[in-house]
């Protein structure tokens, strides 16, 4: 209507800048201009999407393969379930799993049962997605589409994949067993 308390003259506009923008940006010039119109720039407001990779629906199980109560001797299989729920591709994927105090790893026991890169892995460092660090008594698998000796690969958002490897449990061991793998990743965008 053009009088008092009206909205006429009042002008709001969506500008989607992402194609401006790069990774690692920490700032963007904002520019108005007119070319007929006087105007004031009253307020500016920004939404900035985040897009990560979410791993925190990825779980670990552990299985005592000869069946009964865990005694010394037995072999536990654990199974790492490695979901990426984000809204973003993880990459350079990779999963590091320290062996239990109380425990020892059990020599080619590392495999990939689903996702890419399928198969028994060796436990030599390089030579394909898995290995086992003796030094350090841990496992490192590195996962998804692309992964390799040396770098984790690619998983797409909605994807996942299943690490399993077994382990002995030691003689003179009594109480918990207590085991966590880390996921490590970064986001695509």
């Amino acid at each position: 209507t053009g009088g008092p308390a009206s909205l006429t003259g009042l002008d709001i506009d969506v500008v989607d800048i992402t194609n401006r923008l790069k990774q690692g940006d920490t700032s963007a010039a904002v520019r108005a201009s007119s070319t007929q119109d006087v105007y004031l720039l009253g307020g500016f407001v920004t939404s900035i999407t985040t897009f990560l990779p979410d791993f925190t629906t990825s779980n670990k199980t552990g299985v005592d393969v000869n069946g009964g109560g865990l005694l010394p001797g037995d072999v536990i299989e654990y199974t790492i379930h490695v979901a990426n729920t984000g809204n973003d591709a993880s990459v350079n994927t990779f999963v590091e799993d320290a062996i239990p105090v109380g425990a020892t790893y059990v020599p080619g026991s590392i495999q990939v049962v689903t996702g890419a890169n399928v198969g028994n892995k060796s436990d030599a460092i390089g030579d394909d997605q898995g290995e086992w660090d003796p030094v350090a008594n841990k496992i490192l698998v590195r996962v998804g589409q692309g992964a390799d000796g040396v770098m984790g690969g690619t998983l797409p958002v909605g994807m996942a994949t299943d690490v399993k490897f077994r382990v002995t449990v030691n003689s003179g061991i009594s109480g918990d067993i207590e085991n966590t793998a880390i996921i490590h990743a970064a986001g695509m965008l």
